[in-house]
């Protein structure tokens, strides 16, 4: 009825009828011609033979329909004598008779509200190589029939009833990214009855299987796999139920996916910031797009890695709070290099070795150009309803603009050597008025920052240590103490338990 309730599973059954035939008769002549399915019925109706499914397409070229076995003669002799001049000026070309068919049918209240229902259908088919013969949608687009050999009827009924209904309770991953952070996630999503990883793709290979890959083997089956191909691993993703696809990657051609996939009913969790930190049009319609879907956009590991900043920040605007200002220690790297940069070292040995011990991007230009922390507290200030873009923020980069961009890792590195008194200066100047050297973003409603700055003891920013991520929200309510979150917010393992944690969010 137009009161029952409807969820997001479209389809409530799926029936099926062994053992039909289907009569096609078609033609040039057909086309145009009044009354052509009006003589069929009526002629058969006169002996109570029973039509069971029509098709037509759009052309009018070619009329099908099903009927029982049992009255294939006397229908084929009925249309050829109410056809008989039709057929003998070639305005139909032949009627024919094709055999040992079934016919499925896939019913829901929900079909007629969900677009693309019949490709999804179609496509879940097709990758089981079961062939269509006719298809027919009633007009009140709750039933779509198809009719398909009779040995393929098992399969058909196997992945529509696996895909429709199997396993309501729990979500199919695709997992795009298989470094530090998308191993450790496929380690904990192992632990978890409720997840099943459909699909792990990296920049060379991928492997699907909407069954379900052995997170503890997968390693195997990726080195065995096709040729990575993202938009056929999100076609995949696209027509598997209660998808969720994980970009644990740095490709911009990922995040450029997401409002595509969302509109498709594909969940989005990402630990990468460039889908939230492209142009603020795009960031506009994602989140026009997750209004309009039942798909989920959840991003916690953008900034802070494993810790609730984003959540934390959504919370305090969703029950009222006033923003006044958000500051903070964002780069787990670069809290550590200032934090142990005391002159005993050089600056640019700090770095190397920082690099060694995995501390650093590969590329550790990644992180001394500021550009990951400009990102962060571009997608904090944007949660706060501010329009910015990237250009926005200012920007003061650790990398001496006379460096040549062109370098290579190791030559830069050796070229940073001869920058070294400059942080030395620094951290002079720093200590003669009793301060200490962070690296810090601010947003304070009308400018958004990220600098090298000296702080006293008084600056809550003064008592942050090694890698620790430590940010500050002052509102009208936190305003003489801010709220403080603070804590390891760079790391694998973090931050593949925040990614868990949004997958999990996607359940409800």
């Amino acid at each position: 009825t137009q009161s029952r309730t409807l969820d997001d599973h479209y389809a409530v059954g799926i029936s099926s009828l062994y053992n039909i035939a289907l009569i096609r008769f078609q033609g040039a002549g057909i086309v145009g011609r009044y009354g052509v399915i009006g003589r069929v019925f009526e002629k058969l109706a006169g002996k109570k033979i029973n039509i069971i499914l029509v098709s037509q397409v759009f052309s009018e070229h070619s009329i099908c329909f099903a009927i029982n076995p049992k009255e294939v003669e006397l229908t084929k002799m009925l249309l050829h004598k109410e056809f008989s001049f039709e057929l003998e000026n070639r305005f139909i070309d032949s009627i024919q008779i094709e055999e040992n068919l079934s016919l499925i049918a896939v019913v829901g209240e929900g079909m007629r509200h969900t677009p693309g229902i019949a490709g999804k259908l179609f496509g879940l088919l097709g990758n089981e190589k079961v062939n269509l013969i006719a298809i027919a949608q009633g007009s009140s687009e709750r039933n779509i029939s198809f009719i398909v050999n009779e040995q393929d009827v098992k399969p058909a009924i196997r992945i529509l009833h696996s895909s429709l209904f199997s396993g309501l309770d729990k979500l199919n991953i695709f997992i795009v990214g298989t470094g530090l952070v998308g191993t450790d996630l496929i380690k904990l999503i192992s632990q978890n009855e409720t997840l099943i990883i459909c699909g792990i793709s990296n920049s060379k290979k991928m492997v699907l299987d909407k069954t379900g890959i052995n997170p503890t083997v997968y390693q195997d089956e990726l080195e065995n796999g096709q040729e990575a191909d993202l938009d056929a691993f999100i076609t995949v993703a696209k027509n598997t139920p209660n998808s969720v696809l994980v970009d644990v990657t740095s490709s911009s051609t990922v995040a450029e996916k997401t409002a595509e996939l969302i509109t498709n009913r594909v969940s989005v969790v990402t630990a990468s910031k460039l889908a939230n930190s492209m142009d603020q049009d795009y960031y506009d319609a994602i989140r026009e797009k997750s209004k309009k879907s039942t798909a989920q956009f959840l991003y916690e590991a953008n900034v802070g890695a494993g810790l609730p900043i984003i959540d934390t920040l959504q919370t305090l605007l969703s029950t009222g709070y006033t923003i006044i200002k958000i500051e903070g220690v964002m780069s787990g790297t670069l809290g550590y290099l200032f934090n142990e940069f005391d002159n005993s070292v050089p600056f640019s040995e700090l770095v190397k070795d920082a690099r060694k011990r995995g501390f650093t991007e590969p590329d550790p230009r990644d992180d001394l150009n500021g550009m990951d922390v400009a990102r962060k507290i571009l997608i904090l200030a944007r949660e706060t309803g501010a329009r910015l873009e990237l250009t926005d923020v200012t920007v003061e980069s650790l990398i001496p603009e006379d460096i040549s961009p062109d370098l290579t890792i190791p030559d830069f590195l050796e070229e940073l050597a001869k920058y070294n008194h400059l942080f030395s200066k620094k951290l002079e100047e720093a200590r003669t008025l009793w301060k200490v050297l962070r690296y810090l973003a601010s947003w304070d409603g009308r400018k958004a920052k990220v600098s090298l700055k000296a702080v006293g003891e008084e600056n809550p920013f003064f008592h942050q240590y090694g890698k620790e991520n430590f940010i500050v929200f002052t509102t009208k309510r936190y305003h003489d103490v801010p709220m403080v979150i603070k804590g390891h917010g760079a790391g694998a393992e973090v931050t593949a338990a925040a990614v868990l944690g949004d997958i999990l969010k996607c359940k409800k």
